[in-house]
């Protein structure tokens, strides 16, 4: 498989998890209400978050694998690093209300795993740009190696 078909392909397996997640996500929020607490609800947000995380990361992947053929522009990695900052300040934020917050223990639970999934996020774009630049950073050497014989 060649890199440009494995990216794709990854990319690919990403888009069809997040809206495999993304519809359980809205399904679980009609059905049970934004901020229910019924275990059911609860089972099935959690599922669809995973199921997210997965999504984002096939996507990064993806998009790693892919910066042979397409370069990483400073836009987009300054896209990527601002999407990364606002997912870990945002999912921080959630976190310290959750341990702040009085009232029912599963409540906080909630929110808390919400906010971890949150900065979760925020890290894999992180690393995500970073891999992304490196490899492009060293895809440029070694075109500019080949290119000196």
């Amino acid at each position: 498989m060649s890199r440009s078909s494995e990216a794709r392909f990854w990319q690919a397996i990403g888009a069809v998890l997040a809206l495999v997640g993304g519809i359980s996500l809205a399904y679980d929020f009609e059905r049970y209400g934004l901020a229910s607490i019924e275990p059911k609800a609860l089972a099935l947000g959690a599922a669809a978050s995973f199921v997210l995380l997965s999504a984002g990361a096939c996507y990064i992947a993806g998009r790693a694998l892919h910066v042979g053929e397409t370069d990483l522009t400073s836009t987009e990695a300054a896209l990527w690093k601002t999407l990364a900052a606002v997912c870990l300040v945002a999912g921080a934020a959630v976190v310290v209300l959750a341990s702040r917050q009085q009232g029912l223990m599963l409540d906080r639970v909630t929110m808390g795993l919400a906010g971890a999934f949150s900065i979760m996020f925020g890290v894999l774009c992180l690393t995500g740009e970073r891999v992304m630049s490196h490899m492009h950073d060293a895809l440029a050497e070694k075109s500019k190696g080949a290119g000196a014989r």
